[in-house]
């Protein structure tokens, strides 16, 4: 029995040790795995924006022509449809007019946008 007793008392605080290490590694390896996801969450957002920036800069430039004011619709959409070349992000595109409906859109057959804001949409300044 004292054999038995000796056992316990040199393997209680062994597995005690045991658990506490597991515990911190646990919690080490959480907050590790916490710290990754974030890091990869700010890198894609930056992504995203840049993406996002760069389809806004284009869709501005392209918007300041009058020449794609002053196509027809069917030309319109057979120019828009080049836009997905250019940038992918850019595959289904539409061309309001100042009250805000749309004239053309890139991909036939497409819905036309419910809204483009409250109000009609202000033109950018043309370019030449």
């Amino acid at each position: 029995m004292r054999l038995l007793g000796t056992i316990v008392v040199v393997a209680l605080p062994l597995l005690a040790l045991e658990a506490w290490t597991l515990f911190r590694e646990l919690k080490t390896a959480r907050e590790t795995a916490y710290e990754e996801v974030a890091a990869k969450s700010a890198r894609a957002t930056l992504t995203v924006e840049a993406a996002i920036n760069n389809a806004e800069l284009l869709l501005t430039f392209i918007a300041g022509h009058r020449e794609i004011r002053s196509l027809d619709s069917s030309r319109c959409a057979e120019y828009l449809r080049g836009l997905h070349d250019v940038n992918p992000l850019l595959a289904v595109v539409s061309v309001l007019d100042l009250s805000g409906q749309a004239f053309c859109i890139s991909v036939p057959g497409t819905p036309a946008p419910r809204s483009a804001g409250n109000s009609a949409v202000t033109p950018p300044p043309d370019r030449a």
